[in-house]
């Protein structure tokens, strides 16, 4: 039987290197060079470091990726040919020479000798190819981020959205992916699945899930299409985090529901469950209750059928019971919460019995019956003796003793806030507050 009565986030441009740090770089450089290959190359860095900024026919400062002008380390011929092997092997070490470089500057937090190296290197690493270009973008990039280098992280984002407009100029991805994962507008007939992964995981280097959603839609479709169950998934779950990262719940609802149908399909129970919480959550910051009553509800069916989920029952019934609450359902808010307790005390959850003896306390008293919110405080100070928590049985004290001054019964006030400063006293808090508790309650006896 019920234990409780019913209820009615400008670019920054190329600089001169100060002469330490080309010494730095040179000699960096020169313990891992080819000898017969070192000079051409130390000479080349020499000359770039010396350049001047480079500046526009309007006298403007470029952005230091759109510089055409051949890089020293490069051979003459190196934007009409692909480089050889060995110009590719020499490439590759020379640019991670210079990325080390110029991770030793951010981390002495010299930021204008870092861009410096950061911009050389990702200009050079085009000649590396469009693939290894991104990939290098977005590893910067990441860095950019994590040291709050905005303008840097600016103009590779930049960059990347170049790249990006390029391969759809020579078609081979769409060019206006359309919202809610439907099938993209000019979609061609053979998409770049490497580009548009690379592209992906950039700009999520880059914290830009605005222009990473748009190629996940991408590849999404194309795996769908493919049945790649494997990618369909995935891709449906970085949607799902891209969405949450730009607080588009909606978006993230419609995406976690095709995750939850797709775990079905495949009898995924493990997944059925993961992505149903995650629809729990989603439905909480859009404040759907009814939405989140229902994925909950179905959610207790799946933690009763798993051992290893049934702790997890009395926290999710104490959730539902607030959903209820805040509709304005105190019958089902009452029996949630009641429910709650009884499956955490048979639990020993402690912690979650005292939760759902909180609710219930504070739903009665919204409704007016202070009686039985008193009784309930009174049981909530037992289950708090039985964890040994007194910090909450210091504040259920404090509650009742609240309670009393609204009914002007004002003997049970004192021996209320008494009982919690007798606690207040022991862990060394609130001491103050439950003084003056104390005396306006004797106050308050003594003019009575």
């Amino acid at each position: 039987m019920p234990i409780f009565p019913d209820l009615n986030f400008s670019p920054k441009y190329l600089s001169s290197v100060t002469s330490s740090s080309k010494f730095s770089l040179v000699s960096t450089l020169s313990s891992s060079l080819y000898p017969s290959r070192l000079l051409v190359i130390l000479m080349a860095i020499a000359l770039v470091s010396l350049a001047p900024q480079m500046v526009s026919a309007q006298g403007n400062p470029q952005n230091p990726l759109e510089i055409t002008e051949t890089d020293p380390l490069l051979p003459p011929e190196a934007n009409s040919r692909e480089l050889t092997d060995l110009e590719r092997r020499d490439l590759i070490t020379a640019l991670t020479e210079l990325e080390q470089q110029g991770n030793t500057f951010l981390e002495a937090g010299d930021f204008e000798n870092t861009e410096l190296a950061w911009n050389r290197l990702l200009r050079l690493s085009r000649s590396l190819g469009t693939i290894e270009e991104i990939q290098t973008l977005g590893r910067i990039g990441n860095l950019a981020w994590s040291r709050d280098l905005s303008q840097q992280v600016n103009i590779i984002s930049t960059r990347l959205q170049r790249i990006q407009q390029e391969a759809v100029r020579r078609g081979v991805i769409a060019e206006n992916p359309t919202p809610n994962n439907s099938t993209p507008d000019n979609s061609p007939e053979k998409l770049d699945i490497p580009l548009l992964q690379a592209l992906g995981t950039a700009y999520q280097q880059l914290r830009s899930p605005n222009l990473a959603i748009p190629i996940y839609q991408q590849l999404l479709t194309y795996a769908q299409a493919t049945q790649n169950i494997n990618a369909t998934e995935n891709y449906l779950r970085t949607l799902g985090v891209l969405h949450m990262d730009w607080f588009d719940y909606t978006a993230a609802a419609s995406t976690y529901q095709e995750l939850f149908k797709f775990a079905v399909s495949i009898d995924d129970l493990a997944n059925q469950v993961i992505y149903l919480e995650e629809l729990a959550y989603i439905y909480d910051q859009l404040k759907d209750q009814e939405n989140s009553i229902a994925t909950r509800q179905e959610l207790l069916t799946y933690y009763q059928t798993k051992l290893e989920l049934q702790p997890k029952i009395p926290s999710l019934l104490i959730e539902i019971a607030s959903s209820y609450s805040i509709l304005r359902n105190p019958q089902a808010a009452r029996d949630h919460y009641q429910k709650a307790y009884e499956v955490a005390i048979a639990g020993k959850l402690y912690a979650a019995a005292r939760d759902a003896l909180q609710g219930l306390a504070t739903l009665y008293q919204t409704y007016n019956q202070p009686d039985t919110a008193l009784e309930i405080y009174q049981i909530l100070v037992q289950v708090n003796q039985q964890s040994y928590d007194t910090y909450f049985s210091m504040r259920a004290y404090d509650q009742m003793g609240q309670i009393h001054l609204q009914r002007s019964n004002y003997a049970q006030a004192l021996a209320m806030f008494t009982e919690g400063l007798k606690i207040a006293r022991t862990l060394q808090t609130q001491e103050l507050y439950f003084a003056a508790q104390v005396e306006r309650s004797r106050n308050l006896l003594s003019a009575n």
